[in-house]
């Protein structure tokens, strides 16, 4: 934690041992891809400039 703090700029999220590391990966991963499945969509919510 001292070493993670120590960075510049300091990270906003820090996940600390092994399980918790892969399950948070495994969570964004599967959130980015219901992202990425919507993306037209998400994107055709923009009016014109």
């Amino acid at each position: 934690v001292i070493t993670a703090m120590s960075q510049d700029p300091p990270p906003r999220r820090l996940v600390l041992g092994n399980s918790g590391y892969d399950a948070v990966v495994e969570t964004l991963e599967k959130d980015l891809a219901e992202i990425r499945r919507n993306e037209d969509l998400s994107r055709s919510a923009d009016f014109p400039a």
